[in-house]
């Protein structure tokens, strides 16, 4: 459990920081989409790259966010490597050794998707470098609809690991106090998944509510500090268990 603790916060600190490296100036976008990492994702033409790499208040491309947007890339693969080792081993674990088969259901499911979406990303990122470097054959959006497709029905079958409470995650006695978080975790995954796959949908079908997309998939802050105390309890009250 001592390892699971250390990959959560590894994968927290990362978050914040691709948060904080995403910052930058709004862009002209694609469907309402500002932000121009999040815009480059679904980018499918030369104008749309030309779009996302010129601000708002600019008539031209500007290099200095061409340079922000390829470092994005570079860390998001360390990134890929954290999201996909947390859904993979903690959550879908979690629920494949429990002893329920709907978890065991639901753990399958989410390790398969999880992995989908991981080399999805992949090949989005790969994607990005190629057409801000000047390749127009391979086009992120290829990549970004379905990896954001998976990302969002992961988190929507990983709810089930804070509704059933496997005994091998949630071992330890834990007050009333702490079981409000967990079940409010579990509705929070639900619901980014849900307003996820409605965005994604929406976007993809009438090229509006994009802006959905990356927020919802902010919902997973407090699931994630919820398994950070979890995971840090049982390695307290058992720390010779190995994980």
């Amino acid at each position: 459990m001592r390892r699971y603790f250390y990959l959560l916060v590894s994968f927290a600190v990362w978050a914040l920081i691709m948060t904080i490296s995403s910052c930058g100036p709004d862009t002209i976008g694609k469907c309402g989409i500002v932000r121009p990492g999040l815009a480059m994702e679904f980018a499918s033409s030369a104008a749309d790259v030309n779009n996302v790499l010129t601000p708002e208040t600019e008539s031209r491309p500007d290099s200095v966010l061409k340079s922000h947007i390829i470092r994005q890339q570079y860390l998001d693969f360390i990134f890929i490597a954290l999201y996909w080792a947390v859904f993979f081993l903690i959550i879908g674990r979690s629920l494949i050794q429990a002893q329920s088969r709907a978890a065991r259901i639901f753990g399958l499911l989410v390790c398969i998707f999880i992995s989908v979406a991981a080399i999805a990303d992949i090949l989005e990122d790969v994607a990005i470098l190629r057409v801000i470097c000047g390749g127009h054959r391979f086009w992120p959006l290829w990549f970004g609809a379905p990896k954001w497709m998976f990302y969002f029905l992961t988190m929507g079958f990983s709810a089930a690991l804070f509704f059933l409470r496997p005994g091998n995650l949630f071992r330890t006695t834990q007050g009333p106090g702490f079981s409000w978080p967990v079940s409010i975790s579990g509705v929070l995954l639900t619901a980014g998944s849900l307003a996820g796959l409605t965005g994604l949908a929406m976007f993809l079908l009438s090229c509006r509510h994009g802006e959905v997309i990356g927020p919802s998939s902010f919902l997973t802050g407090l699931p994630v500090i919820v398994l950070m105390i979890q995971c840090f309890r049982n390695s307290r009250s058992e720390p010779s268990m190995r994980t």
